[in-house]
């Protein structure tokens, strides 16, 4: 069990002297808005990498708090032994290290669940009715959506312009998704995404009229004339989709419109000059298991990704034969 207070008493206690650092992306910055709005003010830095390669300035830091990152446990021990406390809300692999000063919030280890992000961690523990949405929208992005249900279905009541049902395909469709993509476009700026966010707390309506909602949307256009122009590069098959993206900007999204056209049970896989992209939003197959032919992983068993020396056509007759056995096995 969480001892809640005594989470909040060490966060309160150090507000002035801790610091955010958290992943640029949907979650990592709706987890840390959550935290920011629940306890007033605190320094927050972003990091492109989830397994990030540097530790921020720590300079009269007392307490340094971890959103949606993997830190190593070389890097977690570091923090330890430069006498700061560390309380880790990362939802990715569990770093249970032993010691007084740090705090194992993984929602893996606490609930036994995978499909519950940084964001919606936040809602968890805390149930910051207000930002109900934002921590929506960050689980929504990392589709971290089944184990924690009931944060949609609160958000469906209060703000049901943003979300209008709670299946699966209903979110996906929703604006609740569509935000966790606009605000995907400030990854390689993240203060810009965390700050219209934090302005528009009571108006998230106002977020389709930012500077953000402009670059998705010539995102959005850059992606479909890609597959009305380039049919060539996707090859479909009855169990996956692979695409080809190499050299294309936009690099890991082509595979999640596709996905979201399409709303089938197929496992969708980006090929990006080696790098993997896998994503399952509504079917049950584990992309882990897909993923790990190629070293790979993922949180959780509806996204993740790998790198490989193979080439396109190799990738596809790889997973391809995986298919084909699996079929064979479960016959």
């Amino acid at each position: 069990m969480i001892d809640i207070k005594k989470v909040k008493e060490r966060i309160e206690k150090y507000k002035r002297n801790s610091i955010i650092y958290a992943h640029a992306d949907h979650d990592g910055i709706c987890a840390s808005v959550g935290l920011n709005y629940i306890f007033g003010r605190i320094e927050t830095k972003f990091s492109q990498f989830f397994r990030p390669k540097n530790i921020p300035c720590l300079k009269n830091k007392k307490l340094f708090i971890v959103c949606d990152l993997q830190l190593s446990e070389k890097q977690i021990n570091y923090l330890l032994n430069k006498g700061l406390e560390v309380i880790n809300f990362d939802h990715h692999e569990i770093r249970d290290i032993k010691h007084k000063n740090y705090l194992c919030l993984n929602p893996k280890k606490i609930y036994g669940k995978e499909l519950i992000s940084s964001s919606g961690l936040i809602w968890k523990i805390f149930r910051p009715k207000k930002v109900a949405w934002i921590l929506a929208v960050g689980s929504a992005g990392d589709l971290a959506v089944e184990d924690n249900i009931e944060l949609f279905k609160f958000v469906k009541k209060k703000y049901p312009e943003l979300l209008e049902d709670t299946s699966l395909k209903a979110i996906y469709s929703s604006k609740i998704f569509e935000l966790a993509q606009i605000l995907l476009m400030s990854f390689d700026n993240p203060e810009e995404g965390f700050t219209i966010l934090k302005k528009n707390i009571e108006t998230p309506q106002n977020i389709f009229k930012s500077s953000l909602y402009e670059k998705y949307r010539r995102k959005q256009k850059t992606i479909q004339k890609f597959f009305e122009e380039q049919k060539n590069r996707v090859i479909e098959h009855p169990k996956f989709v692979l695409i080809n993206t190499s050299n294309l900007e936009y690099a890991g999204s082509y595979s999640d419109y596709l996905n979201l056209k399409f709303k089938d049970k197929r496992v969708y896989i980006e090929y990006d000059n080696g790098r993997l992209f896998f994503r399952n939003y509504f079917g049950n197959e584990d992309i882990r298991n897909v993923a790990k032919l190629f070293g790979g992983g993922g949180a959780h068993r509806r996204a993740g990704g790998a790198h490989t020396r193979k080439t396109f056509n190799e990738v596809y007759e790889l997973i391809k034969n995986y298919y084909e056995k699996k079929s064979t096995f479960d016959f």
